[in-house]
C-alpha cells in the first residue's frame, strides 16, 4: 500500500544494495549478497524472510523490488497530479479514487435516467 511504504521495504536503498528490480542483477547476487538485501527490506517488514534457497531468496527480492518500484511509481503519480483518463473523462491524479468513482457513478445515473 502506498501510505505506508516506508513499512513494508527499504525506500531508499544505497549501494551496494538493489535499488530497483533487475532481473540479472538479482539473479547474479551470490547467497551472502541476497541476504544483506532482504536484511535491508526485512529491517523495516519482518515479514520479509531472509532464508531460503537462492532461487526462493531471489524471489523474494524480485517481489519486493517490483512492489516498491510500482508503489514509488503511482506515489509520483500523486505528487506529480498527472491527468488520467477514466470512463472517457480526464481526472486529476490528485483527487481519491473513491471520489473518482462517485462522481462517475452520478453522471453515469444522470445520463441513463
Amino acid at each position: 500500500m502506498v501510505i505506508d511504504m516506508h513499512h513494508q521495504y527499504l525506500l531508499h536503498p544505497v549501494p551496494p544494495l538493489l535499488d530497483r528490480y533487475d532481473r540479472e542483477d538479482i539473479w547474479s547476487l551470490q547467497l551472502v549478497e541476497l541476504r544483506k538485501n532482504l536484511a535491508a527490506h526485512s529491517a523495516v517488514n519482518r515479514a520479509i524472510l531472509t532464508t531460503g534457497n537462492k532461487t526462493e531468496m531471489r524471489l523474494r527480492l524480485s517481489d519486493v523490488l517490483m512492489k516498491r518500484e510500482r508503489d514509488l511509481m503511482v506515489k509520483r503519480m500523486y505528487e506529480d497530479g498527472l491527468s488520467m483518463i477514466v470512463g472517457g473523462h480526464v481526472i486529476d491524479g490528485r483527487l481519491s479514487f473513491g471520489v473518482v468513482e462517485d462522481e462517475i457513478e452520478e453522471e453515469s445515473d444522470v445520463n441513463n435516467g
